[in-house]
Formats: C-alpha cells, structure tokens, sequence
C-alpha cells in the first residue's frame, strides 16, 4: 500500500473544490432574486398548496399531517397531494441543502453536481466534469418546470445523472464504488416520488445493463457482470427502503385512481383501456414529429416571447403542443457532440444510448406512431403516465453521457490523426441544419394544425409563415454559429495549435452561457415573488367572504381556532400579521373548515382548480389522480346535472335545484362564479343552495342493484334523500325492514360533533333502524367506524359515499382512517434508513479496499 500524501490528495482535491464552486456561483447567478427575499411564482406550487391547505392547516396546529383531505374532490388521501411527512435519510439530505441554500439554487445545483459526478465516473478531468454538469442542469427541462412548480419531478430528473453514472461505474471495473454511487442517488431519487420518471430512467438503465451484459459475454466475462448487476439490484432494492411508505401507499391508491383498473363496463369515457389512461389524455401534451430539434435549435416551433404583427405582440409558438412554456433545449454544441459522438466514438455505450435516444423522440410525439401504440396498448405500465415528451429527459441524459465521453476524447487526444472523425461529424451536423436553414418548408410546417391558430387565421397564412421562417431561421443561424466555433476549437486542440487548458475553458463559458441565455429567454421579473405571496398564494373573494361571515357568525368558539392558525402562520413568516391580509383571511378559512362540513362548487372549471380547495372544501379540485369511482361519478353525474341545471336556473331556481342530486348528496351548499349561469345573481356572485342534504342523514329504504353501471345511473332517477342505492355485495351487512313510503312516526336526525378529516364523529337520533348515508367519499382501504363503540362495517352507498347501519335510539358514530399498512411502512422507512446508510459504508469501505489492492498489484 503506497503511503498516504496529504498534499497529493489537496493538489487533487483542489480541481474538483473549484469546479464545484463554479457551478454553484453559476447556479446562484441564474436564480440570484433569490438572494433579494423572492420566490419563484410557480404556479404548480400555488396549485400544491391549495390543495394540501387542509392537511397542512392541520399539521400546523397539531403537528401532525392528516393521513385523508376533504378540500377537493369530495375527499382523498393526502398521500399524492403532501405526502406521508415521514422523515428519511434522503429527507435529511435535502433538509440540509434547504438550511443552507435557497430551494431554486439547491434544486439547480445539485443537478448540476448529479451530473458533474456522472462525468467523472466517465473519467472525465474535473474542467470537462464542469462542462457537463452545468450544461445538465440548465438544460431547459429543469428551468421550465421547476419555474412551473414541478419541484419534485425536477428533484428526481436532478438526480438521475448520478444513478447513470453509478451503474456505468460498477460494470466498469470499480464495482463496489459504482454500486454506492448508484445507490445514493436512488434514494434521493425515489424520495422525491415522482415515479414518471423513475420509469422512464428504467428504459436507459435497462439498455445500458443489456449492452454491458452481451459485451461481458463477448469478452468471456459473463459471471463478472452478473455479479455486478445482482449487486446492483440489491442496490436498488436498499435504496428503495426509506421510500417505502411513499412507495407503498402509492401502490395501494393507484388501484383506485384512474391510473387504475376502470369500475364501469367500456364506454366513452374508458374507450381505449380497461386500465390505465386514456390514449388521447396520454398524448394530451407531447410533441410535433418534427419539434424534437428544438433539443438543439429552440426556437424551431417559436417559443414564448411574443413577436409583432401589425403593431401588436402575439404569442410566438405555432407547434403542436396544448402548452407550452418553452423548448425542451440541451444546448446546440452538446446536442451536436451527441451527435457525432455516435459516429466517431468506439465506445460501446453509443448503441444504447442511440437506441434510447431514437425511441425517447418517436415516444414524444403527439401524432402517435405504430411504436407509440404499442407501447401504450401492450408496454408493461407505459399506459400509466401522461405526456409522453417528458421521455426527452433520457435524451437530456444522453446528451450529458456522450458529452463527457467526446470532450473526454478530445481532452487526451494525443495525436493529429484524430481529429477527422471528431470534425467531419460535426461538420455534417452544421451542413444538415445549414440545408434546413436554406429549404424551411421543405422540413417543416409554420402552423399548428391542432391548436386553434388564430394568428394564421386572422392575418392570413403568408404573412405570418414568412415571420415565422424569420424566427426559425434566427435560430437555426445561431445554433449553426456556435457549433462551427465548436468545431474550431476542438479542431485547434487536436491538432496541437492552442493549449487545451486555454480553449476548453474558452468553450466552457461560451456552452453555459448559450444555456444560460436561452433560459433566461422563459425567465423574467414577472416569474418572481415575495416569500409572502409565495406563502399564501391565493386570496379571498368577495364570494369567498361572503360566506366565511354567513357561516362563522353562529360558530362558537371559532376566534380561538382562528387564533391557533393565525399563530403557526405568524411562526411560518417570522413576523406580525396584518388583519384582512392574505394570512389572516387563510386562518379565518382554516378554522371555519376545521369547524364546519359543507361543500362548494366552483362553476367556473371546477375539476381543474386549486384555488377553492384552498378556502372551502370542494367538488372539484386539481390532481392527475383522482379517484376512479369519482371521475365516473364527475361524467355521468354531475357533468349532466350542471348543464341541466344551467338550462332551466333562469326560470325557476327552485325547480333547478331538484335536478342536482348528485351536488345534493356531497352536501353543496354554494355555487361560485355564478355569473357564467344564465341569470344575473346579485352581489356578491354565488348561489346558495337550499337542497344540500348536510353531513349527513338517515334513510329507511335501499334500492338493491347488481352492478356497478346502474348503481351510478340510478342517482339520477332516485330520491336519495330517502332512499339509498347500494350494491348487492353488501347486503349481508344491512338487515333492517325497509320503510318504502313516507311515514311520520319515523323521524331521525344527525348532528356533527366533531369534525376532523381523518374522521368526523356524530350524533344520531332514530325511532326505526336505518342507514345513516355520509357526504364523505367511499374508499375501500382504511376507514373504520364504531357505533356507541361498537366497530361496524362500512357499505358503498350511492356509488361514491360511505354508509353504515344504526340502530334506533340516540347513538354516537365516531370514523377512523389509518392509511392501511401506514405503521408498519414507516418502522420499514427507518429501519431502510439505518440499513441504507450502513450499505452506503460497506461499499465506500469495500471500494478503497479494493483501490488499495490495484495500487498493491
């Protein structure tokens, strides 16, 4: 063993210190408001915290999270919207980087050092190491939807170059290394929980691991490599422990979700798959074929500057995605290195980082390909997860692979002889986009022929094709300038002209800076905010506090509530509030929902809105994930009961409100946004409606069906006032003689004693047995209830409710939800902890031990 050198291992260590410290400042730089007390006004994040107000209201108080939320969607688990609030050894880690960074900066530059350790395990010198992981991390896919919000998509994209770079490491001679390596940033990975792209990064590791197999057996080194790769599942499978109750809990929900397996027969809401997403939602936001180039020239279907047509500035953007906030760009020169790095590299992970990269851009498009349906219709779990573009993050890996490897190349080339491939591969790049460049419409389009194209409509197609050619070409122009300057200057350090550490530094600001200037391009003032607005991003409307005085007026006791929610917000902001301020109006919501169970419609787009969820519990609401029993009961219930009721509201409001049954029974109370029905209501702009059946009540009479179609269609037809429609899977749970007529002797009456969403407890008064029928949503997995203490069985009532039977007399029903397997997940999630941490040792341990013999030998 070779004696320690401390000042050998400080001249190494300086590099690397340098490098880092650069990507940070560049990080820094991009997001320096930051630095002046701003956050970036994303607008996923606004629709996040409307939706997990209740849940984190609650948390607040009780410094608990609630394990199930009313305020969208009836009521859901919180498990996809806030997460279990489980701490792990990845939490730990980014609970870290968030004392000491602010979150934008932190997401960007640990991409950028996920990257940065993916070149290095590539052997890369810490010069080319910087180049990759500062042209990783500013690759628009983390800029554009981190300013949208998706941090944790972002989190787990920022991490995938790491796992990358650990798996290539263990096949590549440092087994042990890599296996630590990858299993690190599995965690991280997978505790952000964004399992899209979990899946996706499977498709490149599974190439990588095919290629890397055939190669050991060509070689005769088979039983190495399976050695390697069961470590490497077992790997994975450490990493995967602290995850678990995420991971877990998400499993059991999806079945449920209409990521699941649909409850009513095929029709034409479930026309494409009896499980998973429908084909056309799946492809709702991908790409034009020909859009993928903006990976390499970003404007080539316009972006989201504006550009002016007779004096007045329209959207620039003419491709065929529903939105979009700007191209998917990885940097022209990396692109084209990617490039050519297939054409003049020998190294074998060119074919399956080829391959991905092919099948990544034909997955991405919006016009679906034989290949696009194969894999939604028979591809294990494809069908699961929508907007398929986002496959392009495996070409942004990609792109950073052959980026290191090519510069790599260059840095050691050690002769003139090698430059030809290098540069005549590139140069066939500069000559295909110059041809581009010079025939446009031979190769593209210049309007959408999806989204409605006002523009080409209005001013007429020649007009603005020839402003659009002059946007594309723009573009085209610069892209080809930067990689001819590219090409010289790799040409110059081949051939020995110039100095290597001279130009490469040289071509290390000039691939940043295209980057960074490009993204800056869907960054300006008006994408930050203050910490307070970014706190509490929703306020109150006259609508909105017009009901807080109608219903807190009668509240006892709900100053003092409000006075719990006004102080964990004072401890959020460091400082006093000011009443009537954003703040204040969210505690005085906070306590009324904790005090209070009715429910609000949102007329305007209620199925995609966030904002009421933060003030109200609300019929609709904002996720990718609803429940699959809901989503029916949204189509063929309340769809139809809506545009009825907006048909015959301006004749007789009362009249209108006896066709809204399905509204009824989740005990609506209000309407906002009433101005898009046909009357015109008075100020402030809701309907209050007299028809909500409260909390809950009693009925005395079950419709008995035998399947799951006419279970829902039968709500429309029914009273459900008095009679409940349950499935004949329940019968042996309800044994009382039905009332089918309306008697007066028989009277009951439910009063909520205390409401919480984990479970609510009631009071109910009865002179016959019945069925106490809840306005809270069924979910087969982790309610309970007892009646007078007594545990009772839970039935479906009215497709979507909760019911249970109880007997006559006054009694208590107290419900429970404990997530199912909740308890022993979490003792899983820290014991995956401790046995991640002591694998993370093992293998660090076990890689100097083996260093230390290579050295020896």
């Amino acid at each position: 063993m070779q004696n320690f050198d401390p000042k050998q291992l400080l001249k190494n260590a300086i590099p690397h210190f340098i490098a880092i410290v650069a990507l940070y400042i560049v990080a820094a730089l991009f997001y320096a408001p930051a630095f002046d007390s701003k956050s970036l006004n994303q607008g996923d994040t606004a629709n996040y915290i409307g939706m997990s107000h209740e849940a984190l209201s609650y948390e607040g108080v009780d410094g608990e999270r609630p394990a199930w939320t009313d305020s969208m969607f009836g009521g859901m688990p919180t498990i996809q919207i806030s997460g279990t609030g489980q701490m792990t050894f990845s939490k730990y880690i980014w609970l870290f980087l968030r004392m000491i960074m602010h979150p934008e900066v932190m997401t960007l530059f640990m991409a950028m050092l996920s990257a940065y350790v993916l070149a290095l395990c590539l052997r890369a010198p810490p010069l080319i190491a910087f180049i990759v992981g500062a042209t990783f991390g500013l690759g628009s896919i983390n800029t554009l939807y981190l300013a949208a919000g998706h941090a944790t998509k972002v989190r787990a994209i920022a991490m995938m170059p790491g796992i990358l770079g650990g798996v290539i490491t263990a096949f590549r001679g440092r087994r042990w290394l890599g296996v630590g390596i990858a299993a690190l940033f599995t965690s991280v990975h997978l505790d952000a929980n964004h399992l899209q792209m979990t899946y996706y990064l499977l498709f490149l590791l599974a190439a990588i691991g095919m290629s890397e197999l055939i190669y050991a057996f060509y070689k005769g080194q088979i039983k190495s490599a399976l050695i390697t790769s069961s470590l490497l599942i077992v790997a994975a499978i450490v990493a995967l422990l602290p995850s678990a109750p995420n991971l877990y809990l998400t499993k059991n929900y999806s079945h449920h979700t209409t990521r699941g397996e649909a409850v009513l027969p095929l029709s034409e809401f479930t026309a494409n798959s009896e499980s998973g997403l429908d084909k056309e939602y799946i492809l709702e936001y991908s790409m034009a074929k020909g859009e993928w180039i903006s990976m390499m020239v970003p404007n080539v279907k316009g972006g989201t500057e504006s550009m002016k047509v007779q004096g007045k500035d329209y959207p620039s953007y003419w491709g065929e995605q529903r939105f979009s906030g700007g191209a998917f760009y990885f940097g022209s020169i990396a692109f084209a290195l990617m490039l050519a790095f297939f054409f003049f590299s020998k190294d074998r992970i060119r074919w399956p980082l080829l391959v991905i990269t092919i099948l990544s851009i034909i997955l991405s498009w919006r016009d679906a390909s034989f290949i696009s349906e194969f894999f939604i219709d028979h591809f294990p779990l494809f069908n699961k997860f929508r907007d398929t573009k986002m496959m392009l993050v495996l070409v942004q890996l990609c792109v950073a692979t052959s980026l290191a490897l090519s510069l790599k190349q260059v840095w050691e080339a050690g002769s003139s002889s090698k430059w030809k491939p290098v540069i005549f591969s590139l140069a066939g790049v500069v000559a295909i986009l110059s041809i581009i460049f010079i025939l446009p419409v031979v190769f593209f389009d210049f309007n959408s022929s999806i989204r409605a194209d006002q523009l080409w409509d209005y001013f007429g197609g020649g007009v603005i094709k020839d402003l659009r050619v002059s946007i594309f070409r723009l573009d085209l122009l610069r892209s080809v300038g930067l990689i001819s300057i590219a090409a010289l200057a790799l040409f110059l350090i081949m051939k020995g002209l110039v100095n290597r550490k001279i130009v490469m530094p040289i071509l290390a600001l000039i691939m940043v800076a295209d980057l960074f200037f490009v993204d800056m391009r869907y960054m300006s003032d008006r994408n930050w905010i203050s910490k307070l607005s970014a706190l509490f991003p929703h306020n109150a409307t006259p609508e909105d506090l017009k009901i807080l005085g109608l219903e807190s007026k009668h509240i006892e006791g709900f100053d003092t509530v409000k006075r719990q929610y006004l102080k964990a917000a004072k401890e959020k902001l460091g400082y006093s509030i000011r009443k009537n301020s954003a703040p204040d109006n969210a505690a005085s919501f906070s306590a009324l929902n904790s005090l209070t169970h009715y429910r609000v419609l949102n007329w305007s787009n209620p199925f995609n809105d966030a904002r009421t969820s933060y003030f109200h519990k609300s019929i609709g609401g904002y996720h990718g994930a609803k429940l699959r029993r809901y989503q029916d009961f949204i189509d063929h219930i309340l769809y139809p009961e809506m545009q009825e009721f907006a048909r015959i509201n301006s004749l007789d409001n009362s009249e209108a409100e006896r066709v809204l049954h399905g509204l009824s029974m989740l005990n609506t109370k209000y309407i906002l946004n009433s101005t898009n029905l046909p009357p015109n209501i008075p100020e402030p702009h809701h309907v209050i409606l007299s028809s909500a059946l409260g909390p809950a009540w009693m009925v005395h009479d079950v419709k008995w069906v035998t399947d799951a179609e006419t279970e829902l269609n039968s709500i429309r037809t029914s009273e459900v006032s008095r009679t409940a429609i349950v499935h004949e899977e329940f019968k042996s749970l309800i044994d009382f003689p039905m009332v089918t007529e309306l008697d007066s002797s028989v009277t009951s009456s439910v009063k909520v004693l205390n409401y919480h969403p984990e479970g609510s407890t009631y009071e109910v008064t009865t002179t016959t047995d019945g069925l106490l029928v809840l306005s809270e949503i069924w979910y087969a997995e982790g309610w309970s209830a007892t009646v007078n203490g007594q545990a009772t069985e839970l039935v479906r009532a009215n497709y979507i409710l909760r019911a249970l039977p109880v007997s006559s007399g006054t009694s208590e029903v107290v419900l429970s939800y404990t997530p199912p397997g909740a308890q022993s997940a979490s003792l899983l999630s820290y014991a995956g902890s401790v046995f991640l941490f002591c694998f993370l040792m093992l293998s660090f341990f076990m890689s100097s031990r083996q260093k230390n013999e290579d050295v020896e030998a």
